[in-house]
């Protein structure tokens, strides 16, 4: 019953279509996936269908982006089984809002300064239409821009500090993300703390009892985190998940689906 429960469709920044996935998913030993594209629900309605089809089956989920404005750091809350969809759309609709604004700009100001075509860009976008970096990389390297998406180029158009493409996207402050996720009665979990390094915040969450559990198999963990986060997961009787954080072609590492997983036990309190 093991399954990999983070994973990106064309829904948000991943480039496969959901269908894609659950087909090479099916060829594997999983039994479960989740597809939890960046603060999207679009995918949901047709989970059912696509689950039937391949014969796996598929737990609604999403990635909500987020703010920890205490450390200035972003934060991913993966979200499953929802049942209130009304209230995630809320939520998302800040974070989306500010993200096609933002890929608008990023797309005005790469046309002026490479000669692209900007509907490549929208051939690629995602099927809410955010524009995301990879989207924009992907037109360069049709264009002979580039011959990866990650690498020299971008980094220099990309670049926080430096780059000339660079827009920020606005997002809610964490705790307030996931009070109203709360009320949708979907499982809370804090995703992948190595990334964007979140174990301070972890243990805050914890505390004040606001999660549900951590994500500890990811391809960002360090052996000594798994130790650390499996060791928070037995003392504060948790949920442990783990996925692949596949997105296809717009990894900056290869990652393949079922790679990390989560185990049988952990899906099924995910899932009860």
């Amino acid at each position: 019953m093991n399954g990999d429960l983070h994973l990106h469709s064309r829904y948000s920044d991943g480039s496969l279509d959901i269908e894609q996935i659950a087909y090479i998913a099916s060829k594997s030993s999983l039994k479960h996936i989740s597809i939890t594209d960046h603060d999207c629900l679009d995918s949901w309605d047709s989970l059912n269908i696509i689950s039937r089809e391949y014969n796996i089956n598929i737990i609604p989920g999403i990635e909500l982006s987020c703010m920890d404005f205490k450390r200035n750091r972003k934060v991913h809350i993966l979200c499953y089984a929802a049942e209130n969809t009304a209230i995630l759309k809320s939520i998302c609709s800040y974070v989306t809002d500010s993200r096609i604004s933002a890929g608008h700009k990023m797309v005005d100001i790469i046309s002026q300064k490479y000669n692209i075509i900007p509907d490549l860009i929208k051939k690629y976008a995602s099927s809410n239409g955010c524009i995301y970096k990879q989207h924009i990389m992907h037109a360069l390297m049709q264009s002979g821009y580039s011959t990866s998406i990650y690498g020299n180029l971008y980094s220099h158009i990309f670049s926080k500090d430096t780059g000339c493409c660079y827009i920020k996207v606005n997002y809610l402050d964490v705790r307030e993300t996931i009070r109203n996720a709360k009320k949708a009665n979907g499982k809370i979990i804090l995703a992948h703390p190595r990334f964007y390094d979140s174990f301070d915040l972890l243990d805050e969450l914890i505390h004040e009892n606001m999660i549900d559990g951590v994500e500890v198999w990811h391809p960002s963990s360090l052996k000594e985190d798994i130790e650390y986060l499996y060791s928070k997961v037995k003392l504060h009787n948790l949920i442990a998940t783990g996925g692949s954080d596949f997105h296809g072609l717009y990894n900056a590492n290869p990652r393949y689906i079922g790679q990390f997983y989560t185990p049988d036990k952990y899906i099924k309190m995910l899932i009860n």
